[in-house]
């Protein structure tokens, strides 16, 4: 008897095996053959809102014809960037498709080999029409790493457009008050605002102070420019970009200056190449422009130090004082938040974020209203020339070489599937069609071509940038305000770019050890931190502040020993990139 249970035993015990096997094969956990593994990222790590009905409805309605299905994990962004790490640096198969991005690891891993390079695949004469037809040669070639395609390029601009979320309910109320009267001092020029120059909306820098001065005169526990502990999305934002810079993008262009070179994820450079020789560099924000090889190297009208940051740092230093940007700032971690919570007379967004933003302002704040100002002069005024691009996108997704061309092929199928069609990149875009999202109309109930709204819809949260941006599909978001359509389609318009010299070139951080020590010098490092507190308006008398700053600076040997380095490392290497195109 005894053995007959234990024969028992054993049979059901394999049955229970062979039966976890079928599971795996068929893919009802994930992690079969036929199941296509995706790992990204969310804000707080969990799926996002409306995503797991989409997988599901693509699993049941294509899966079958495709030959496989997708599942997806989400990690927060932290805890993904460890853990990616881990991953590749071990097996780098337990994932099939991963995002990664100029910022986080894809230089260093596409140079170790770690990705598959896609290149040909997205080419003429490739099978896979759907990835040639919506990823340009142009677009590809600007976002090649160590001569390949490790991994799949993905955005909608070249740059998104920073506005001004304001409180149009509390912007009217201002405009129709005649009784309140702009302290005297506060415009940087005798400008003539008077409330009625707000009955319009807020068109100009001037109209935008005398807003936030109202707000904080009649709007009690109000701030009224949000902004964050890191400088960010709020009152430099305004503060910096209010006027006309001196010299346009083209102009660098034109005169051979190649800007915003990126060095690390917080160290920038300028180059100087006349007729093809690399003549000069210099540190963003760090180096001496005086020095050898600096500033001082470059052509007539390119080779002295901006000094605009003095009017700027002494205006922030103003609306501190004079509580238009809040006494707690060095504590405020999400403005956005706030603002959505009605504490705030505007905070800085990207303008794709209207619609959200105001559908959870009303849900807070029932009666509030919301509409943009755009701070940037140029951006404002449609000015040409003056937004620059090297055609790289932030984000890409790629395919560990460890998980074999099955499941490379596998995921080629699947990106081809999707941009293929406007209907297959809505379903992931979008979300369910009629559930999550619907085509805008217009006052008449007739649907407006190339919109989407998501007013009275289920909540779809799904980060699009890790999976569906691309140039060829684009919708915009209807809002309530028309400026934020007409802006958002000024946004997408490629012509107003200006490409800057050498698109194609990446500064190898790790080119040497030397460099790589150089690089983590902690001076280095701390020179962008240091300036917040000014840009915040934290600091007394900042203009003799930060010059007392930028001389100890300069005169700080082992700092300008790493800028050295870095600076030979750029020219020899953006030579040589030179030199390899001639």
């Amino acid at each position: 008897m005894r053995k007959i249970k234990c024969v028992f035993a054993l049979l059901l015990a394999l049955l229970l095996a062979l039966g976890a096997v079928a599971c795996a094969k068929d893919g009802s956990d994930g992690t079969g053959d036929n199941v296509l593994r995706f790992y990204l990222w969310s804000d707080d790590g969990d799926t996002p809102d409306g995503f797991d009905e989409v997988v599901n409805y693509f699993n049941t309605t294509y899966g079958g014809d495709l030959g496989f299905t997708v599942s997806f994990k989400f990690d927060t962004q932290s805890d993904y960037k460890q853990n990616l790490n881990l991953s590749m640096a071990s097996s780098g198969s337990e994932y099939d498709v991963v995002f990664d991005a100029a910022w986080i690891y894809l230089n260093d891993f596409a140079k170790k080999g770690y990705y598959y390079d896609l290149n040909e695949f997205f080419r003429e004469g490739s099978e896979y029409t759907g990835l040639v037809s919506a990823f340009s040669e142009e677009y590809l070639n600007g976002n090649l790493f160590s001569g390949g395609l490790y991994g799949v390029p993905l955005t909608q601009t070249y740059g998104e457009i920073s506005v001004a979320y304001i409180r149009k309910d509390w912007r009217v109320e201002c405009a129709e008050d005649a009784s309140w009267t702009m302290p005297s001092g506060k415009f940087e020029t005798e400008s003539g605002i008077t409330n009625e120059s707000l009955a319009d909306g807020i068109d100009n820098f001037d109209e935008l102070q005398y807003y936030l001065y109202w707000i904080r005169d009649n709007k009690q526990g109000v701030v009224p420019c949000l902004s964050n502990n890191d400088a960010t999305w709020g009152a430099w934002d305004l503060i910096n970009s209010r006027n006309l810079l001196t010299k346009s993008a083209a102009d660098y262009v034109n005169a051979g200056v190649k800007q915003e070179i990126k060095l690390t994820s917080t160290v920038t450079a300028t180059a100087y190449i006349r007729r093809g020789t690399v003549e000069a560099a210099y540190i963003n924000d760090v180096e001496d422009p005086k020095s050898e090889k600096g500033m001082s190297s470059f052509p007539a009208g390119f080779n002295t130090a901006d000094t605009t940051w003095q009017s700027n740092f002494t205006l922030a230093r103003r609306w501190a004082q004079d509580g238009i940007i809040d006494s707690d700032v060095l504590s405020t971690t999400d403005s956005d938040a706030q603002f959505k919570a009605g504490q705030g007379g505007c905070v800085v967004q990207t303008i794709n974020n209207f619609s959200t933003v105001e559908a959870a302002l009303q849900a807070s704040t029932p009666g509030a209203e919301l509409e943009i100002y755009v701070n940037d002069y140029a951006i404002r005024n449609k000015l040409t020339g003056y937004a620059q691009t090297d055609f790289k996108a932030w984000n890409y997704l790629c395919v560990p070489t460890a998980v074999g061309e099955a499941k490379r092929d596998m995921f080629l199928k699947f990106m081809n599937w999707l941009f293929s069609s406007e209907e297959n990149h809505d379903l992931f875009q979008y979300g369910i069609k009629g559930k999550h999202w619907d085509v805008a109309k217009d006052a008449s109930g007739q649907e407006i071509e190339g919109t989407y709204t998501t007013q009275g819809m289920e909540s779809y949260t799904f980060p699009a940038y890790e999976l569906t941006w691309n140039p060829n599909f684009i919708r915009v978001n209807s809002a309530s305000d028309p400026k934020v359509m007409e802006y958002m389609t000024y946004m997408y318009d490629s012509s107003r770019y200006v490409e800057i010299l050498y698109s194609e070139f990446t500064f190898d951080h790790t080119a040497t050890s030397e460099l790589t020590t150089a690089l983590s010098n902690a001076d280095l490092s701390n020179a962008k931190s240091e300036a917040v507190s000014y840009y915040l308006g934290q600091i007394d008398d900042p203009v003799i502040s930060w010059n007392s700053k930028l001389q100890t600076r300069y005169s700080n040997t082992n700092l300008q020993s790493a800028v050295k380095v870095i600076k030979d490392s750029l020219i020899e290497q953006l030579q040589a990139f030179i030199d390899e195109q001639a």
